[in-house]
């Protein structure tokens, strides 16, 4: 997504504008103060900075480092998600988010984060995580249950709430406990099917390498080996978002926006097979510009009626989601 990626990469040029002279001398005083413990001084001079510098990516790390001294673990847990996708650019941040999830028991982040790691970090972060998670299953067992059995009963809530459920399951379940409850959640007929695509990409973004068996959008029941898609490239979509950007970008932002955003939807229906359904990108494009805008389509052969097929099945299911 070329034009989209010049947004993100200017956007993030802009969080990381330098301080002027004073204000950089306060900045390393505070730095000062969190590698001395003095957490309240701090604050006070990262939050004056952070008034006059929003969104300024190493004052919101260092807020992040400043309220985990504190224990104020709520307030760095909020900053790591509104900034999340700036703060994991860089590596040299990758050990704080690491500690904040960690602090806050969300055991599926920390690792996510873990994973990104070199050695030997990496080994000795999962090793921590692994030991917590032993830890927090003797002294919060009921809560583990509790959150087992709204995950694998997530098909009696409506689309919307199913991904509540997850993010709660995630917040409060370690690993092997969330993927028990998932393998009952992936088999299950009556889930809508991007909430299995969410927890899919949950398991890989974990590092989870076992084997599930997945009810997917053909109502097949399919093997997966979870490894084997680790290592996959899913490459089909994500070239798409090139396509519409470049056919769209500079003349119709609106029709681009519309068709990334169908794109999304798509993908949350069709993977982790969305490269072996999209057999030639530039009919799938134009039959699904075809659904939103109603421009004239030609079918030539059976491949791409099979194509269009699809884009009508993702419709039906997401119009019937809503009406859930």
């Amino acid at each position: 997504m070329e034009v989209a990626s010049r947004v993100v990469t200017f956007c993030y040029l802009i969080r990381s504008i330098g301080l002027k002279e004073k204000d950089q001398v306060i900045f390393n005083s505070a730095l000062e103060d969190i590698k001395n413990k003095n957490s309240n001084a701090a604050l006070i001079k990262l939050q004056s900075l952070d008034s006059k510098y929003p969104n300024q990516i190493k004052i919101i790390l260092a807020l992040i480092k400043a309220f985990n001294l504190s224990k104020n673990i709520d307030q760095a847990i909020n900053l790591t998600f509104e900034y999340y996708s700036d703060l994991v650019r860089d590596p040299k941040n990758f050990q704080e988010l690491f500690e904040t999830f960690l602090a806050d028991k969300r055991f599926i982040d920390a690792r996510t984060i873990a994973l990104k790691m070199e050695n030997p970090a990496k080994n000795i972060n999962q090793s921590r995580i692994l030991k917590l998670e032993n830890q927090f299953r003797k002294t919060h067992g009921n809560q583990i249950l509790i959150y087992q059995k709204r995950l694998a009963h997530i098909s009696v809530n409506s689309p919307a709430w199913q991904n509540k459920v997850i993010i709660q399951s995630k917040r409060f379940l370690p690993l092997k406990d969330f993927l028990f409850a998932a393998k009952l959640v992936l088999r299950d007929p009556f889930v809508w099917e991007p909430t299995k695509t969410k927890i899919l990409k949950l398991l890989l973004s974990a590092g989870e390498q076992s084997s599930i068996e997945l009810n997917w959008l053909n109502k097949k029941v399919i093997k997966l080996d979870l490894f084997d898609l680790i290592q996959e490239n899913f490459q089909v979509i994500s070239n798409l978002h090139s396509l519409v950007d470049e056919l769209y970008g500079q003349d119709d932002p609106t029709k681009q926006n519309f068709l990334h955003k169908q794109l999304s939807v798509q993908d949350d229906y069709l993977f982790p097979y969305a490269d072996q359904v999209i057999s030639d990108p530039n009919f799938w494009l134009g039959a699904t510009e075809s659904s939103l805008f109603g421009n004239e389509l030609a079918v030539n052969n059976e491949l791409q009626a099979k194509m269009l097929s699809w884009i009508k099945l993702i419709q039906r299911e997401e119009m019937k989601s809503q009406l859930e």
